[in-house]
């Protein structure tokens, strides 16, 4: 009886479906989301991005929450709203641009039927959520600062631990992923954005552009291995890159441990700096009291002013030696404080966005819906893998 009882309970939950990108940069902070929203008797459930066309329709959610609304998922997100199923948005990287009118250009569908079928979106700050209402990005959703719950992981961190005395680690990132692309070739990966709608010459140019700044990383950081053999250095990286040419150039360096399916949390322990190119991951890294210095002189075209304006701009192969040998220690101290407080006023709810997105879920199910589950029939993989379909052409 109490099985039977327990089941029904389940059976008359609502259900959440919470899209899954990157299971090692998400899986942590989405499940935190998922723990808040059990916690006030919402089933959730973790899909992951790629298969999700195979889980929703087992899952029959009553919400599936987004991870981004591009061109990429449009066919998929269309097929949930026209079955009738509440859509939101979590915003993952919205909120590192200060040129909105640029992320909308770049980032979001330019499919308006579809905005208007979101029916919540959480954003990071206050700034992007200004911006999207004054130009109208979602005319029919509500709009909500809640943060980002990849943030309150680092607070859960940072609540376990006593401030690090051992920071000797120099951490480098990568994200070169249209010139060393993992998932596609990169002549593949050009027509992956062309069928996003990208210009072609515009494509071509700033895949040669980011092939210039990933050789050039290379061959600077196989230069700094050389040179300080007594220092050591993480390489992370990024999930989207080929790993390949990495570990051809720098496995025989006994200075060097390179890490590819490591969360962003475990990797900055002990590191005392953290070297990027144009990378968001600029925001983690202050949260764990580490300073992100941008290697501005490889000169990546993915430019994030944001990004530049947090970090330390690092405008010479010179400059980042000496850092390496310490040179610059009191300048960047003064600059890490600065950054702190500059993240402090852009990351809403630190600590607790993930529940402050479940309880305004959880306010938008009160409202029942009629949705039909036999629509999604429609939405099948070999219709919608519109990229692989290009690439044969």
């Amino acid at each position: 009886m109490l099985i039977f009882i327990f089941h029904n309970n389940i059976e008359n939950m609502k259900k959440v479906a919470i899209i899954v990108d990157d299971v090692i940069r998400d899986l942590g902070p989405l499940s935190l989301l998922s723990i808040e929203l059990k916690k006030i008797g919402i089933e959730p459930f973790l899909v992951p991005l790629r298969i999700q066309h195979l889980e929703i329709k087992k899952i029959k959610p009553d919400y599936i929450l987004l991870n981004y609304l591009r061109k990429q998922n449009e066919f998929y997100a269309s097929g949930y709203a026209k079955a009738g199923i509440k859509l939101g948005l979590l915003d993952q990287e919205g909120g590192a641009f200060i040129d909105f009118e640029k992320f909308e250009s770049l980032r979001l569908t330019k499919n308006l039927s579809l905005r208007e079928s979101v029916d919540q979106v959480f954003f990071w700050n206050d700034e992007i959520y200004e911006y999207a209402e004054k130009n109208g990005w979602f005319p029919k959703a509500e709009k909500i600062v809640t943060g980002h719950p990849k943030y309150d992981t680092y607070y859960i961190n940072n609540q376990k631990i006593s401030k690090q005395t051992n920071k000797s680690k120099f951490l480098f990132l990568t994200s070169f992923t249209l010139a060393n692309p993992r998932l596609l070739s990169p002549e593949q990966e050009i027509k992956s954005w062309l069928a996003s709608g990208g210009n072609e010459d515009y494509v071509r140019d700033l895949q040669n552009k980011h092939k210039f700044s990933f050789n050039l990383f290379i061959n600077t950081f196989k230069e700094l291995l050389q040179k300080y053999p007594d220092n050591f250095f993480e390489l992370k990286i990024h999930p989207f890159e080929n790993s390949e040419v990495y570990y051809e150039n720098f496995s025989n360096y006994k200075n060097l441990i390179i890490t590819h399916n490591q969360t962003l949390i475990k990797s900055l322990k002990n590191a005392k700096y953290v070297f990027h190119s144009s990378s968001t991951t600029s925001f983690e890294s202050l949260l764990s009291d580490v300073m992100p210095i941008n290697l501005k002189f490889l000169e990546n075209p993915f430019k994030i002013e944001l990004v530049e304006n947090i970090s330390f701009n690092c405008n010479s192969i010179q400059d980042l030696k000496e850092i390496i040998e310490n040179k610059k220690d009191n300048e960047l101290n003064l600059k890490l404080h600065e950054s702190k407080n500059i993240v402090d006023r852009l990351i809403h709810n630190y600590g607790s966005s993930s529940r402050t997105i479940a309880e305004n879920i959880n306010i938008c199910l009160e409202e029942s819906r009629d949705i039909n589950f036999m629509v999604l029939e429609k939405y099948n993989i070999i219709k919608s893998n519109w990229i692989i379909n290009l690439l044969k052409n």
